[in-house]
């Protein structure tokens, strides 16, 4: 009954559309987290090898064969200052496998899993299509949601193939699921969301990564000292720039110089930050000027850090 109950709600969640929900723009890709597999019973990946610090720094290129057995991941992720709450998502995969019965090149894979949490506490796994292999499609339900932006979601372990010294690169590519390629999050009913992109991992060639949108993270800067971070418009307590008004992701300061404008009441002027590109390879400058009171001066989006709280959907944690 319990499995029923479970079943039942993993299609609610894929099937029920209300779109832009908090997981909407969100995309999945393929990552070499530098693993061999070491094979054995109960060997699970989760949790283990290297994680992308991003979606921008996944790793999706893979190199070996027959004697050198590795893991590959998918990850979920979503652009910064959001607040994804990740419940459940299918996905599908494209690749040439490796035929064991009449042989020939072909990407083989040894093992697999869900990184999903506990299937005795609401996760669940609804494997079709003869998943993993090529064409198979799988949906999967989280124990718990998932809040933050990048979310390991499943492994593979396996090798590309080559027979009798025939073979070549090789492709390993995520495409939509049984349900179209969504994902949906904890709500009663279920937000569901487009998955925005899909990833491919390169057997011996580069792979492919569509990462999220910029977000909402911007420059916060405090023209008292011109120091400036990146970060999300919430978290800023001095003066945020706006959505993308820096580009890197490090910690920048801002060079803030004051010029003499050309005005009869220097006494009532205020500070107004005009950013300007900056050189290849190095941090935005934002030089400030001196500009007559009667102009707008920029305003810092007030607030407390917004979250999103929806109800668990009790079917998933009977």
């Amino acid at each position: 009954m319990k499995k029923f109950l479970l079943a039942a709600a993993a299609l609610a969640l894929m099937g029920n559309v209300a779109f832009a929900g908090p997981n909407a723009g969100g995309t999945i890709f393929v990552h070499n987290p530098n693993l061999a597999y070491p094979g054995g019973p109960g060997y699970s990946a989760c949790g283990q090898g290297t994680a992308p610090g991003s979606c921008e720094q996944a790793v999706t290129r893979l190199d070996g064969n027959t004697d050198a057995q590795v893991v590959w991941k998918v990850y979920a992720a979503f652009a910064p200052c959001t607040a994804p709450r990740l419940k459940a998502l299918d996905m599908g995969l494209r690749y040439q496998q490796y035929d064991v019965v009449n042989g020939g090149p072909g990407i083989y894979i040894l093992a697999y899993g869900a990184c999903i949490g506990d299937l005795n506490q609401g996760a669940a796994e609804f494997p079709v299509n003869g998943w993993p292999g090529n064409g198979g499609q799988d949906a999967i339900v989280f124990q718990n949601a998932v809040t933050t932006t990048l979310a390991e979601c499943y492994w593979f372990a396996g090798y590309n193939y080559y027979y009798g010294g025939v073979g070549g690169p090789q492709l390993f590519q995520l495409t939509a699921g049984q349900y179209g390629g969504n994902f949906a999050d904890d709500g009663v009913p279920p937000s569901q969301d487009p998955i925005a992109g899909f990833g491919a991992l390169g057997f011996g060639m580069n792979g492919t990564v569509i990462c999220p949108g910029a977000g909402a993270e911007g420059a916060c800067c405090d023209f008292s000292t011109g120091n400036c971070t990146l970060t999300c418009a919430n978290d800023c307590t001095f003066t945020f720039l706006g959505p993308g008004s820096v580009s890197t992701r490090r910690r920048v300061r801002c060079r803030c110089r004051l010029a003499r404008a050309a005005t009869s009441r220097p006494a009532t002027a205020r500070l107004r930050l005009r950013p300007t590109a900056s050189s290849p390879g190095s941090a935005r400058a934002c030089p400030a000027t001196r500009t007559p009171a009667r102009r707008s001066r920029p305003r810092t989006r007030p607030g407390a850090r917004s979250s999103i709280s929806i109800g668990s959907l009790t079917l998933l944690i009977v």
